[in-house]
């Protein structure tokens, strides 16, 4: 009776009983429990009238009750006539369940429930183990996938891949697949061979009462087998996998990028083995420019000179006629054949720096309007278009290209 009403349905799904229960809690405990309380009550005014008239030497006749005790007493049957008359009308639907359970909770009708006892309870742990399986076996195949389509991104990581675990990535598709199928049969088998009602049936057929009455039917110990089977197969194949292959196939692809990795940098060229910074370095120093690369004369230079937008403007003009110039003897040197970096080979390169140099003529012309409206709005005009003419051209992407092919 303690026991709220979701416990009640957890531990039974009878309509009956839990009507009865629902109706003693909200009807009959609370006029039980205030005539408890009004009983208490008046036992306590009873006990104290008979001390006080004990003081004051009132005592009745032999045995009896003073008048006053008397008429208290004949108020205990008022206070519980209400609950009694509630609990009359319980007597006749608790008699009726108990003639129906007599009946249909008879020895014969109940053993054969009782042979299925074990299991319901082999299939609750199953079920259990079922879940948890279940749970890795998701999280198994979300993550293979997800690796399986990063490591066909790269085609020779996975040719080198395939060449070396072949096999093992094959027992990990076949072991996916295997344990999905182990998943449609215990759906299967964990119907108990039919639906609910042709279950109750054969629970109450001769056939699953022959042989011992301590033993579970056969037809159900045939199921209960293929349940563990399928639940303990899972188990062993997820824990194959995740020991075994998935952590032996990610040693090996670390393995084999990072040889890949070695072999790239050693064909490197040496366009491709030079970093940027160093290539910046080394164009600065041929300009003789400032910031990160200029001297200390040269710093004092540019702060002597901020502020001033034409001056800005002329030392930008010097340095983009010296980076004309330097880049068109770059050109020249490629084109030239005699040079160890000139040749045919060479003219996809000049074809690109003769672009760039189409780019920085149309640059210089912009720094002339400057020259002629020396603001600073001006100046930021022509810086966002300095920008937007290499961005747009793609310039330095395709001398990369051309370049990285280079074996000088």
């Amino acid at each position: 009776e303690d026991a709220d009403s979701g416990e009640l349905v957890a531990r039974s799904s009878n309509e009956t009983l839990l009507g009865l229960l629902a109706h003693l809690r909200s009807a009959v405990r609370p006029l039980m429990e205030e005539a408890r309380r009004q009983d208490e009550e008046l036992a306590k005014k009873i006990r104290k009238t008979e001390k006080d008239e004990r003081k004051k030497g009132v005592v009745a006749l032999g045995m009896q009750d003073t008048k006053k005790v008397l008429a208290l007493k004949r108020q205990r049957p008022e206070i519980w006539e209400e609950p009694a008359r509630t609990l009359e009308k319980l007597v006749a639907p608790i008699k009726r369940l108990k003639e129906f359970t007599k009946e249909e909770c008879a020895p014969d009708k109940t053993a054969s429930f009782a042979r299925a006892v074990p299991v319901v309870v082999v299939r609750a742990v199953c079920d259990w183990y079922f879940r948890k399986s279940l749970l890795g076996y998701d999280q198994v195949v979300q993550w293979w996938s997800e690796t399986k389509a990063t490591l066909t991104a790269d085609a020779q990581l996975w040719a080198r891949l395939l060449e070396q675990e072949g096999v093992i990535l094959g027992r990990i598709d076949s072991g996916i697949e295997d344990i999905g199928a182990g998943r449609r049969n215990y759906q299967l088998y964990a119907s108990f061979g039919g639906t609910e009602e042709e279950v109750q049936n054969f629970l109450t057929s001769p056939m699953s009462l022959s042989g011992d009455p301590g033993d579970v039917p056969p037809k159900l110990l045939d199921i209960v087998h293929l349940l563990v089977n399928e639940v303990s197969q899972m188990h062993l194949r997820l824990k194959a996998m995740r020991d075994g292959a998935l952590w032996r196939v990610v040693e090996t692809a670390q393995a084999i990028h990072t040889e890949l990795r070695r072999d790239d940098e050693v064909s490197a060229t040496p366009w491709q083995a030079i970093a940027a910074e160093v290539g910046a370095a080394a164009l600065a120093e041929a300009l003789k420019l400032g910031g990160p690369w200029a001297t200390g004369e040269q710093e004092q230079q540019q702060q002597e000179g901020e502020g001033d937008v034409s001056e800005g403007a002329l030392t930008v003009m010097r340095r983009v006629e010296d980076l004309s110039t330097t880049v068109g003897e770059i050109r020249g040197y490629l084109l030239d054949a005699d040079s160890h970096l000139g040749g045919p080979a060479a003219e996809g390169a000049a074809a690109v720096l003769q672009e760039f140099l189409g780019v920085v003529a149309g640059l210089e012309e912009d720094l002339l309007v400057v020259l002629d409206d020396p603001t600073a709005a001006e100046a930021e005009s022509w810086l966002r278009s300095f920008s937007a003419s290499f961005e747009s051209s793609g310039l330095g992407r395709k001398l990369d290209v051309v370049m990285a092919g280079r074996p000088f």
